[in-house]
């Protein structure tokens, strides 16, 4: 006998609602999609969806959140320091298999920054994503650099290349090709700063 849809335990019901909101988002995008269809893919009443989350935005963020949750986040190190630094190995791949994972949300990355203004979540989650983004990517910078290379110098011209990439909506070029640029560029940056810094 199925179960009564009231008696749902509650992280079961909490996913069966970011999922049906995700194929939403990512269908229909952000404005076109109600909590009340959201709602009705699943069989329950737009109240329930309220209970777990308060507005859209909340719901939004935590399926943004879904989205670009990296397991391994956690073990990702500091760059800061160059090719000193203890970082995974091929960070270069590693960001590239990230982004290229996610592609087909990446629509949702152009929603959150609609939002950032005015939710709170949703500007947390897109902070979050790009500091690991940007670790990622500097720590595949800092293993073409010699130890001991500062990266601090680099680090917001970094943020913006990811910011571009993840806005631009189409692109000629493949994600491996456009990282792998954006890695050159950045070591030959870090390398002038750091030549900069020794001679002045």
């Amino acid at each position: 006998m199925p179960r009564n849809r009231r008696n749902v335990p509650r992280k079961e019901r909490v996913e069966e609602i970011v999922a049906a909101a995700t194929a939403r988002f990512v269908q229909h995008g952000y404005r076109a999609t109600s909590i009340s269809d959201i709602a009705a893919d699943i069989g329950i009443a737009s109240g329930a969806v309220h209970w777990y989350f308060p507005t859209k935005d909340d719901l939004f963020a935590a399926v943004f959140a879904r989205i670009v949750q990296d397991d391994t986040s956690g073990e990702t190190s500091d760059p800061v320091m160059g090719a000193g630094a203890e970082s995974k190995a091929d960070s270069e791949a590693e960001l590239v298999a990230f982004l290229v994972e996610r592609e087909p949300f990446k629509l949702l990355h152009h929603d959150a920054h609609a939002l950032l203004e005015q939710s709170d979540a949703v500007a947390q989650v897109h902070d979050q994503m790009h500091q690991q983004l940007n670790t990622m990517l500097l720590n595949a910078v800092a293993e073409h650099c010699p130890e001991g290379t500062s990266l601090t110098r680099i680090a917001n011209t970094a943020h913006f290349l990811l910011e571009g990439i993840l806005c631009t909506p189409k692109r000629e070029q493949s994600i491996d090709e456009v990282i792998s640029f954006a890695v050159d560029a950045l070591v030959a940056a870090a390398g002038s700063t750091q030549r900069q810094a020794t001679h002045s």
